[in-house]
């Protein structure tokens, strides 16, 4: 007879006759010994979530959203909550087209004459995260401006190349 349970070792019992005559086998008191082993490490994966929104932004990820992975930044910003993109890649924030952007939090030459031709410059696999910025502080010096889209590069190299 062999007695297993998780955790600890088998426990083999020999001389057990069982025969017709006996209704049940009755081994007394068995003890099990128990079998100590270290796991292995176990790793835990997070993500954020698509859309966050926090008290003073909301912030996009399309790194997380798997619709979002080609095309480009004009692409990722039609699937922005709050923000609206027409036919022709006019960018409007709450209904209102004047709209600042900003590339890792700062002014970027890129968007100086038209704002869709550079938009659709911008690679979606190169996009972190969009930040949308309805009532930007005082920080972000937003005179007149219905609001602020902050686009968040992963990528140093274009970080670099685009920055003012």
């Amino acid at each position: 007879m062999t007695i297993e349970f998780l955790g600890y070792q088998a426990k083999t019992i020999s001389n057990v006759v069982i025969s017709s005559k006996m209704a049940a086998v009755i081994p007394g008191i068995v003890q099990l010994v128990p079998v100590a082993q270290q796991l292995s490490t176990a790793t835990v994966y997070g993500s954020a979530p698509v859309v966050q929104n926090k008290m003073d932004k909301l912030i996009y990820n399309p790194e997380n959203d798997i619709s979002s992975q080609g095309g480009v930044a004009l692409d990722i910003l039609r699937k922005v909550p709050m923000v609206e993109v027409d036919i022709d890649g006019n960018v409007e924030l709450q209904g209102d087209a004047n709209v600042r952007f900003l590339i890792n939090g700062k002014p970027s030459a890129i968007f100086g004459a038209n704002l869709s031709d550079a938009l659709q410059t911008i690679p979606a696999s190169q996009i972190k995260s969009i930040e949308v910025m309805t009532n930007p502080g005082a920080k972000y010096d937003a005179e007149g401006t219905a609001g602020i889209i902050n686009i968040v590069l992963k990528d140093s190299k274009i970080r670099a190349s685009t920055a003012v």
